[in-house]
């Protein structure tokens, strides 16, 4: 919101009264005057500060597979602004902090989840091991030594909960050597290049993969998680805040190509309101 004190308008009524004194000489001519004036005014409204108190900042964790580029980050926030939502966008793979956030997070009661990733199934972003089938009936075990694809480190699902599930099966990860990705779709490639035997991908994705390229699955593992855009601090207005999941409620993903939805992962096609069968596009 922006806000215009007595002492800018008393400011503003001395610059319009200027050709009434007799500063200069011979005095400056009406025309000359009236472009200067609307000059001042056009640089001063556009120079003005927000106001703070209403300016909202969305977190994205990009750790699960979203990619930054600030074109990105440009294109999403001229979305949001063209409806509404003037939010201001901060993009990390740990410590993400921010108003709202997207994250993917362990099931907790105290959490508020305010709008929830579209098209998931209860167990979609459970990990799995995908290895090519012309690996042959090794199982999960045959991955004991070999090479691997995965996210960064911090990736829960991509990283995290898959070495878990090797522990599990009593696979030493110090032999392992891991080739690190940005994306799931990276993963994939590696696998289906033959650069690495087996990779680590959420079921949502895998669906698709399979049957096409060959693949089986040799291990899955619950995660127990959900996703989307939670209330990370409670300072948020309601005024500042329902325009904004307004927005984001309808952010959809058009394609591979769609700018503003790739600092998301690539198994996020949309946001609604938990709960709600349906949304507006």
């Amino acid at each position: 919101m922006s806000i215009i004190t007595p002492l800018r308008l008393l400011a503003f009524d001395a610059l319009w009264r200027l050709p009434h004194l007799s500063f200069s000489n011979p005095p400056l001519p009406l025309w000359l005057h009236k472009g200067i004036f609307f000059l001042c005014a056009g640089l001063f409204f556009c120079s003005m500060p927000v106001n703070s108190a209403d300016a909202l900042t969305l977190g994205i964790n990009t750790a699960e597979g979203g990619v930054y580029k600030s074109r990105y980050v440009r294109s999403l926030t001229q979305w949001l602004a063209d409806r509404e939502c003037p939010l201001t966008i901060q993009v990390a793979q740990t410590g993400v902090s921010g108003d709202l956030v997207f994250d993917v997070r362990s099931r907790n009661p105290s959490d508020v989840l305010l709008l929830a990733v579209t098209g998931l199934g209860a167990d979609d972003l459970n990990s799995q091991w995908l290895v090519r089938k012309v690996a042959g009936p090794g199982g999960v075990a045959s991955i004991e030594g070999e090479r691997v694809a995965l996210l960064s480190p911090a990736s829960y699902i991509g990283h995290q909960v898959p070495l878990q599930q090797l522990q599990q099966h009593g696979i030493k990860l110090d032999a392992l050597t891991v080739l690190q990705s940005d994306q799931y779709q990276g993963a994939a490639v590696l696998l289906l290049h033959g650069d690495v035997y087996a990779a680590a991908v959420p079921k949502v994705m895998a669906k698709g993969w399979l049957e096409a390229n060959d693949l089986v699955v040799v291990s899955e593992q619950a995660t127990d998680v959900s996703a989307g855009i939670w209330l990370q601090r409670t300072r948020v207005t309601d005024a500042a805040l329902e325009p904004c999941l307004n927005a984001l409620s309808c952010l959809t993903r058009s394609g591979r190509r769609d700018l503003k939805m790739r600092l998301f992962p690539e198994w996020v096609a949309g946001f609604g309101r938990p709960g709600a069968s349906t949304r507006q596009d």
